[in-house]
């Protein structure tokens, strides 16, 4: 501890005892990927199915290829193959797709969504920018945009930032928030 392989377990017996939702899944999935523990095949699917599921494509397809660079992912294989092709007929946002998508942001739960794009494209700090613009506006879930807020902070390497964002979690996804805080400890 804390190797990859412990992180795994960790994150994959508090899954299937929680059972989170898919938003849930995805955070946790998050996490397994910033501490290099994504090392099965399934691992991928799921993060990459996950991520489809929100409708966050890049991240999506950053996973399938992320899983392809490890040799964890077989693109011709059944477990892969339709989530391959279904990415491939999704339209790939570009930068100025998501500044249009920023204008159009009318709630807060849109602008937490416009944030899961940059956070799928590694622009953490623009995600996060995003985040608290969301929490500001309302009409969000404050405990799923505390998180991400958390998650993108981390990311960006802003320790107390992002401490004081997963300490402001509540509710069900309090757990998964104090999972990132250990990460955050060991980082």
């Amino acid at each position: 501890y804390p190797s990859p392989d412990s992180w795994r377990n960790a994150i994959l017996i508090y899954r299937n005892v929680a059972k989170p939702d898919v938003e849930g899944t995805l955070d946790l999935l998050r996490l397994m990927q910033t501490m290099n523990a994504l090392s099965k095949s399934a691992d991928y699917n799921l993060f990459a199915t996950a991520a489809a599921d929100q409708q966050n494509f890049v991240e999506a397809q950053a996973v399938i290829d992320a899983g392809i660079a490890a040799k964890q992912v077989d693109p011709a294989s059944p477990l892969f193959r339709d989530i391959v092709v279904g990415l491939k007929s999704k339209q790939k946002l570009t930068e100025a797709d998501l500044v249009e998508a920023v204008k159009i942001a009318q709630t807060g739960a849109a602008m937490v969504r416009v944030g899961d794009r940059y956070f799928g494209m590694g622009q953490y700090a623009k995600a996060a920018d995003l985040y608290r613009k969301a929490l500001a506006k309302g009409g969000v879930d404050k405990d799923v945009a505390n998180i991400h807020l958390g998650m993108a902070l981390a990311r960006s390497n802003d320790k107390a930032g992002a401490t004081a964002a997963f300490n402001a979690v509540t509710g069900p996804r309090a757990d998964i928030a104090k999972y990132w805080l250990l990460y955050l400890r060991g980082a």
